[in-house]
């Protein structure tokens, strides 16, 4: 293993080296801002030293698509990566919520008069989830994809670009536009 990591450093230029040393030593900056964002309920699954850690290492493995040459726009690249790992962390937990919620649900007898509320409100979300499938259809094909891979496989936008073949930024430009036309689809479905 000590082979394996020489020999990387070997054929990392003297550049990277020096930019790897500066993504690390912000270690302390990001750790204080990952404590301040991450909710009380993301905390008690994971610590913010782990977010700290997987962003140290994903800026690290992608320190060649920062495009910034001052330490403020290394900071500000970084502290933009540590946001996304946190807000992809809770979408993660809020789905394992969603699942375990589903069981739950499942392994209840039959629901009593006083769920009827609950019923009601269970019947308009499959009918806006139904609006939604609509909607996500008449989207072009690459659109699907990523709405697919980002909340179906729960992908980040940095997997998807690999996936893809495309950049962190196109992958979020396209999910972006994804997402601007479902509102418009959605909303025009809703006022029919």
């Amino acid at each position: 293993m000590l082979n394996k990591s020489n020999t990387i450093i070997a054929q990392s230029t003297s550049v990277e080296i020096e930019r790897a040393e500066q993504i690390v030593q912000s270690r302390r900056f990001l750790l204080s801002i990952a404590e301040r964002l991450m909710s009380d309920a993301l905390r008690s699954q994971l610590t913010a030293s782990d977010v700290v850690q997987q962003t140290l290492l994903a800026a690290i493995r992608d320190q060649e698509s920062f495009r910034g040459s001052s330490n403020e726009e290394l900071t500000q690249w970084l502290v933009k990566i540590l946001k996304h790992r946190i807000i992809d962390e809770a979408r993660r937990q809020d789905t394992r919520r969603r699942v375990v919620s589903q069981k739950f649900n499942a392994a209840l007898p039959v629901q009593s008069l006083t769920s009827q509320p609950t019923l009601l409100s269970e019947l308009v979300a499959q009918e806006t989830l139904e609006q939604l499938l609509k909607a996500i259809e008449q989207l072009e094909m690459q659109q699907q994809t990523i709405v697919r891979l980002r909340y179906i496989e729960s992908l980040s936008f940095e997997k998807i670009g690999e996936r893809l073949g495309l950049s962190h930024d196109a992958v979020r430009r396209l999910w972006l536009k994804a997402m601007q036309s479902l509102g418009q689809r959605i909303g025009v479905e809703s006022e029919k």
